[in-house]
């Protein structure tokens, strides 16, 4: 699928885009998960000289982003540290990071088609000529990620 393009005109501090995340569990379960990222800053990039400016993303992740800031009643809020694994930037007015989305929907469309690409490249490499433990393999891969797309 196409990377979603972000016009600055509607780009703001605060806004929530998301992104789909499938997996197989421990117990063989086909999982999806929709994750939010927040725009957190919208600014230059530090000593440069050009007038670009960059959207900066933080994944919303409770414990490790968000959380409980202080003893206060209700004080909940961005953590001081923030891992680099949970940041993403890019240009604004450009095209959103790979797999991020405007919508729940857009995000969930995103992983279908990238689970049922997955699908095609095994069946493609189940049909070269392979070791039986290759084969077993790519075969088990399959269904595993057959059975997610129901």
């Amino acid at each position: 699928m196409k990377a979603q393009a972000y016009p600055p005109s509607v780009i703001r501090k605060g806004a929530v885009l998301y992104a789909a995340l499938y997996y197989i569990s421990d117990d063989d379960k086909a999982k999806v998960e929709v994750t939010e990222w927040i725009v957190r800053s919208i600014q230059k990039r530090r000593n440069s000289t050009s007038d670009q400016r960059y959207v900066n993303l933080a994944q919303k992740l409770d414990g490790i982003t968000w959380g409980k800031r202080s003893r206060k009643n209700g004080d909940f809020g961005w953590l001081p540290s923030i891992p680099s694994w949970c940041l993403k930037q890019f240009r604004e007015g450009g095209e959103l990071p790979f797999g991020v989305y405007t919508t729940r929907l857009a995000a969930l469309k995103f992983a279908k088609v990238s689970l049922q690409e997955e699908v095609q490249y095994c069946e493609a490499e189940l049909k070269k000529a392979q070791t039986e433990e290759d084969t077993q393999e790519l075969h088990m891969y399959r269904i595993f990620s057959y059975n997610q797309l129901k």
